[in-house]
């Protein structure tokens, strides 16, 4: 008996030590949104847009460069490879991870290798905004 109520205290103390804040992030924290760097962008808004499994951003007005690729999350944690596909183990473009913070994605220094023209600073964020991207370039051409 004295074993059974010590299994039983024991398992309801790691009940209350289970992540209360509800699920663990998921693809569709960032699907179909757009979020904006907090800071001034290469001549205007820094931008990235995630649309069916792909992402886009666009370093501002003075860039030429549109980057592209796929992503993944794990945890909380949000890696876009731009270039190759995310299921590489070595990437063409850049590296770029976040931390997903509820509307706000936290840049990560480590395993991150910093965007084209940007170099933006561990614990820079991009803020979700109701703005969609006009540039968008679906897959199939539509």
């Amino acid at each position: 008996m004295k074993k059974d109520i010590a299994i039983l205290i024991a398992a309801l103390t790691l009940a209350g030590c289970r992540n209360t804040r509800g699920a663990e992030p998921n693809e569709n924290a960032v699907e179909g949104k757009t979020f904006v760097y907090e800071k001034e962008g290469f001549g205007g808004n820094f931008t990235i847009s995630f649309m069916d499994g792909e992402f886009w951003y666009y370093e501002g007005m003075f860039s030429s460069y549109i980057g592209h690729g796929r992503f993944k999350i794990d945890g909380n944690v949000l890696t876009m490879v731009d270039g190759d596909d995310i299921n590489m183990d070595r990437s063409g473009g850049f590296t770029n991870r976040f931390s997903i913070d509820g509307k706000r994605l936290v840049w990560q220094e480590n395993g991150s290798t910093n965007f084209l023209y940007m170099k933006i600073s561990d614990g820079d964020c991009f803020l979700e905004t109701e703005r969609k991207q006009e540039w968008y370039i679906p897959r199939n051409g539509e």
